[in-house]
């Protein structure tokens, strides 16, 4: 019997209270929950830690995630979900569909650490982001997706992947990144597209901070890294975009976690 297509639903909202990032109200759908507030940096025992949690294991055709994140003003919360996001066979044409709301007060902070998206044969995933920004707002996004399941010969067997990324600052779109994968269609390991790679992964950081960064010793700093392929991108004077490919997930996995953490002590 297959199983019923799930609604998850998840929302919490964050605020800056005697020194310290509490969670303030949640709401929780299943199969999606999140974790208690965890202090995990000593140096900084006010920042706010949580897990956010998928409990039925992977999403199947036709299931949807929905979550809604705010960070009222001066609240700095790293979002840490527990496991990769497995993407299982759609027999239906119907795709899984995920969407993030994310809004960042005045002087807040949001980082968003995943794992990787992993699409198994046959699997169709879109996913959204939204991030709304005020002027001393932070943000951080980093992402890696797979290829499919290598181990098992599955590289670029899915159906679709689909990802659609939009920053606002003050309602003003700053960045707009999309692309969609069709590996039936789209010869997608060729020049212009994933060249000889199979894994992507993405760094977003903006802040006020970036107009600081010295992008030009960065980029070389970025290019000089083994088994890996890496673009960056100024966004005006308030963000950071950097590509990364590799066929190696757990080298690019650290390389995109070491970058992410860098920025985040800029902030």
């Amino acid at each position: 019997m297959q199983r019923p297509k799930h609604d998850g639903v998840l929302e919490a909202s964050f605020a800056h209270h005697r020194d310290k990032t509490k969670m303030m109200h949640t709401f929780q759908q299943p199969p999606l929950k999140v974790s208690r507030v965890l202090r995990l940096d000593e140096e900084n025992p006010g920042h706010a830690y949580v897990y956010l949690m998928e409990s039925s294991g992977g999403m199947v055709a036709g299931d949807r995630n929905t979550f809604r994140i705010q960070a009222d003003a001066k609240a700095n919360v790293t979002l840490i979900p527990q496991s990769a996001t497995k993407i299982y066979p759609s027999h239906n044409e119907q795709s899984c569909v995920q969407e993030l709301h994310i809004t960042v007060g005045e002087e807040a902070s949001v980082t968003y650490l995943p794992e990787a998206v992993i699409p198994f044969e046959q699997s169709r995933f879109k996913t959204k982001t939204v991030v709304q920004l005020r002027s001393s707002s932070s943000f951080i996004w980093t992402d890696l997706i797979a290829p499919g399941r290598e181990h098992r010969g599955e590289s670029f067997c899915y159906y679709e992947l689909e990802q659609r990324m939009e920053v606002y600052l003050e309602g003003r779109l700053l960045a707009l990144d999309a692309f969609r994968f069709q590996p039936e269609k789209d010869a997608l390991q060729s020049v212009g597209v994933l060249g000889e790679y199979q894994y992507v992964g993405s760094i977003w950081f903006f802040s006020e901070a970036t107009s600081s960064i010295d992008v030009k010793g960065l980029h070389d700093e970025l290019v000089s890294i083994s088994d890996c392929k890496v673009g960056i991108t100024r966004l005006e004077d308030r963000g950071l975009h950097i590509r990364m490919l590799s066929n190696d997930q757990w080298h690019l996995k650290k390389q995109v976690e070491k970058f992410a953490q860098r920025f985040a002590s800029l902030h």
